[in-house]
């Protein structure tokens, strides 16, 4: 019974792990997830992305895995000279390959279905068109 409280907390962490991995000093954690999670929003968790140290000094090998469990591998090069410089470009990299990863197969089993996009809603009045337009200069003039 004292295994219960352990296993819930290590349950949790395992919930709460955060979708980006990053085994690299060439970028910082903590800047690029959050430049990622401000261009992508909640679409990142339904992602596991592994980026590790390349054969060069900027290079990054990159392992991405979508929502319909598909695995991609990328290599990017960073051009950027200081860390966090660097670390906006990768997270600018990661969302575009996000954004072009094909659409996940009809029928597929997601294990998280994406989450739709921010949207605007613009509520449209009851009154008709008509009567939120003044009229035209030249139908007043007439009817006077």
């Amino acid at each position: 019974m004292a295994l219960a409280p352990q296993l819930a907390v290590v349950a949790w962490l395992a919930l709460a792990a955060a979708p980006l991995e990053l085994h690299t000093t060439a970028v910082d954690p903590r800047l690029t997830e959050a430049g990622l999670r401000a261009r992508v929003g909640d679409e990142l968790d339904a992602w596991t992305i592994d980026v590790r140290a390349g054969a060069g000094e900027r290079e990054l090998d990159v392992r991405l895995r979508g929502p319909d469990g598909a695995s991609r591998t990328h290599r990017l090069s960073l051009s950027s000279d200081t860390r966090e410089d660097r670390s906006r470009e990768l997270a600018a990299s990661l969302a575009l390959l996000m954004d072009e990863a094909p659409p996940p197969r009809v029928g597929a089993n997601l294990r998280h279905p994406p989450r739709p996009r921010r949207a605007l809603l613009i509520k449209v009045g009851s009154a008709s068109a008509r009567a939120s337009r003044p009229a035209p200069a030249w139908s007043r003039a007439a009817s006077t």
